[in-house]
């Protein structure tokens, strides 16, 4: 009984995530950002449901399959929260070759499902001696950690310091514009970061310190950080005047659209609005005001 409380935070966790997801990519339409915080989410309840399935598992490298498919769903997860920073508050929404953060997840599964289909040894972890075995269920993340294990931990933490400064250099160059949005990311980011790493340390270099309070705090700090984070972008009044308009008017055939906010602040465009501003060989940026945008010296 004494994992059974964390299991259904871990449920709970998923479930938050799975809905936060599926309203995020109903909303996104065309707008990349959005479908990368939607496929953030996504990962992030893949990886809590996998959490919750390790007590019904009785096979020591059952538990360390499910617990390296965690990890690999939790390094996607970071890897659309650092494109989802990266394209948050821009006019470009498209691929680029940061894309490619997510080769190092798909090598990690893919070398995770050999190593247990063709060896007797795990990718991430080892198997535990035979006597802790025979103690009782233990959750895969305190089983003796290998090499490709830190690697991911740090190239983890390497994005999220990432993230966290490329989404700071988007909020702050509009800072009046996403201060609330930036405060409870940040919030929800900082509720997650601190019980994250207490985590890591006491797993990995000083386990005989560990409760189960500890591993029920990070449970909770995980969907506090998940709903901060999609209560900030959600409640965004320049995204909902953005997602409302386009909406009803953004694919009008042939007529360039310029949405602004109630500030008559620029917020985004259509494909006519971007060929009308490109025969004027105009360049615009988002939250640009409306008179510094059509000024007579503009199209004369």
């Amino acid at each position: 009984m004494q994992y059974t409380f964390n299991t259904f935070l871990c449920v709970c966790t998923a479930l938050v995530c799975f809905v936060y997801a599926s309203i995020s990519f109903s909303q996104a339409g065309e707008r990349l950002s959005e479908r990368c915080f939607g496929a953030a989410n996504l990962a992030l309840g893949m990886g809590a449901l996998l959490d919750s399935l390790q007590v019904l598992i009785l096979l020591p490298r059952h538990i360390i399959l499910v617990q390296e498919l965690s990890y690999v769903a939790r390094e996607v997860s970071i890897c659309s929260l650092f494109l989802f920073a990266l394209h948050f508050s821009t006019l470009k929404q498209k691929k680029t070759i940061f894309f490619l953060l997510y080769a190092f997840p798909v090598t990690f599964l893919l070398a995770s499902a050999a190593s247990y289909l063709f060896t007797k040894n795990d990718f991430f972890l080892h198997l535990p001696p035979a006597r802790t075995v025979n103690a009782g269920f233990m959750p895969g993340y305190f089983y003796p950690k290998k090499t490709p294990y830190f690697i991911h931990a740090f190239y983890t933490i390497g994005l999220f310091v990432g993230l966290t400064a490329v989404f700071s250099v988007r909020s702050i160059k509009n800072f009046s514009e996403n201060k609330r949005i930036f405060f409870l990311f940040f919030i929800g980011m900082s509720l997650f970061l601190i019980p994250s790493l207490h985590k890591f340390i006491i797993e990995n270099f000083t386990a005989e310190h560990y409760t189960h309070t500890q591993e029920y705090f990070h449970s909770l700090a995980e969907i506090s950080m998940v709903s901060f984070g999609f209560f900030a972008i959600h409640t965004d009044k320049n995204r909902k005047c953005a997602a409302a308009c386009s909406k009803n008017l953004y694919e009008s055939p042939g007529q360039p659209i310029f949405i602004f906010n109630a500030d008559n602040k620029f917020l985004q465009m259509n494909k006519s609005a971007q060929d009308f501003l490109a025969s004027y060989r105009i360049q615009i940026r988002r939250f640009q005001h409306f008179k510094d945008i059509f000024s007579e010296e503009r199209f004369r």
